[in-house]
Formats: structure tokens, sequence, C-alpha cells
């Protein structure tokens, strides 16, 4: 607010959108114990969890925000954020 109105964050010419999409990644606890480094790197066992073992998921959020002016010319910003609310179970069915 400027003055005691209220200003524009863009003009008519600019299109706004905003997407959200949200995925889940499992990880074998089980298997990260008996690795090596027991950390989870791409392509170890412990990425997704076998029935039996302890398991956690991690939830995250991707926000993507597009600014499109009439003459097609864009800008998106992604940002990745992770919801700080695993979900952690003894035994993965």
């Amino acid at each position: 607010m400027l003055g005691g109105t209220w200003q524009t964050i863009s003009g008519s010419d600019v299109t706004i959108t905003v997407a959200f999409n949200q995925t889940e990644s499992e990880l074998d606890i089980t298997e990260m114990f008996s690795d090596t480094d027991s950390v989870c790197n791409a392509g170890e066992d412990c990425m997704g969890c076998d029935a039996g073992n302890q398991c956690l998921t991690i939830r995250t959020i991707t926000v993507l925000l597009t600014g499109t002016l009439a003459d097609g010319t864009s800008q998106t910003i992604t940002e990745q954020i992770r919801i700080r609310n695993d979900e952690y179970e003894e035994v993965h069915s």
C-alpha cells in the first residue's frame, strides 16, 4: 500500500501462474544401516522400502511461479520445499 491506496504488483500485460507438485521419497532405514557409509546414494538398495524393514517417507513440494509478458517472453522460478513431517514406519508393509 502506498499513500493509503493499493498498488498492483504487475501490469495488465503480465500473466502470473503458480503450480504445485508434491512428491514422496521412501528410504529403507534397515538397508542404510548395512550400507558401508550409512548414506542413501542414488541407485543403492535403500531407495524404496522392502516389506518388513524400517522405512522413512520424505515429502517434498515443488513450487513453480511463472510470469509471461504479452509478447510471449516468460520467466519461471522453481523452489523445492521439504516438509519436515517425515513418516516413520517401524515395519514397512
